[in-house]
């Protein structure tokens, strides 16, 4: 029994210096001053992570985040992360060429560097050019958060606290791979590894459909109930227990158990007098109604098939 204890001292004792020597060693970097790099900052930083340096393309705004996480090194100049020695990336898919090859020139003070991008579509191959930096050995991967940021967001002090527990995809270069892996499991988060190849898009799709798609379905409930003169919030608070019950109905019987309606039951005749009255009233409406019908009868086609 005196053995185990001591075994179970010992383990924590190790693992707490085993985190403690993560955070000495990583000197975190930031290019971007948008949402995703401000609230990720926040975010390292109430984790125990020292931001050493921020860059981007516009000063004001590199100022402003700087301020907010309280970083006194910052400048449009990327030279001002030499030394970082582990670099996010947070910028717009359209830019993440660009700032590639201005770091294959930096000066760097580490022997290594970890390099990683948070763009949920775009392959960490995308940053190759920095990897011929002559300082330093630059090791390349992509961290996205499965997270959604809101403009109006960026204003709010505490929404980093929204990345708690959430998953990151992940892929990368074998050793960059590695010590994001550790960071994850330090900070609390979970994480997916994630393909090279183009089945990454599938990983981003996916978030996408969860988040955006689902804000065009509410959208057009809203619309919908405003016909009824249903104001908003009233609608927000008669769909919201409909919502959560489903997304628990998922997670315990899974989608195709989960299904309901006229799709589920093959009432054709409903849902072609649903389309006619959007079509009506609501023409923009009626093709995503029409689309996810026939998605809704696909599952129960294939449920029904399975279970055969």
């Amino acid at each position: 029994m005196c053995n185990l204890f001591l075994f179970i001292i010992i383990f924590y004792i190790l693992n707490s210096m085993n985190k403690h020597q993560i955070k000495k060693q990583l000197h975190i970097g930031f290019i971007g001053s948008g949402n995703v790099a401000t609230h990720l900052s926040l975010y390292f930083k109430s984790k125990g992570y020292g931001i050493n340096a921020i860059t981007g393309r516009h000063l004001p705004a590199v100022k402003k985040m700087a301020r907010k996480i309280n970083c006194s090194v910052y400048s449009v100049n990327p030279e001002i992360l030499a030394n970082s020695n582990f670099i996010i990336v947070a910028v717009p898919d359209n830019q993440l060429a660009l700032v590639a090859p201005s770091l294959s020139a930096v000066r760097f003070t580490q022997r290594t560097v970890y390099l990683a991008h948070t763009s949920g579509s775009q392959p960490s191959t995308i940053l190759n050019p920095a990897t011929k930096n002559k300082s330093a050995r630059v090791l390349i991967a992509s961290l996205h958060p499965m997270q959604t940021f809101p403009l109006p967001a960026q204003n709010e002090r505490l929404y980093y606290r929204s990345l708690e527990n959430i998953f990151f995809g992940v892929e990368g270069m074998p050793a960059a791979v590695t010590m994001l892996k550790r960071v994850l499991t330090d900070t609390g988060n979970n994480f997916v590894i994630l393909p090279k190849d183009y089945r990454k898009n599938f990983y981003h799709i996916g978030g996408i459909i969860a988040c955006n798609f689902l804000n065009a379905l509410i959208t057009e409930i809203l619309e919908l109930y405003r016909l009824l003169k249903i104001p908003d919030h009233q609608t927000q608070k008669i769909i919201k227990p409909l919502i959560d019950q489903t997304i628990k109905n998922i997670i315990r019987y899974g989608g195709p158990e989960s299904l309901t309606g006229p799709a589920a039951r093959n009432d054709m005749e409903t849902m072609e007098r649903h389309i006619n009255l959007l079509k009506k009233y609501m023409p923009e409406w009626a093709p995503s109604y029409q689309a996810l019908s026939a998605a809704c009868r696909h599952i129960q086609k294939n449920k029904n098939v399975s279970s055969e």
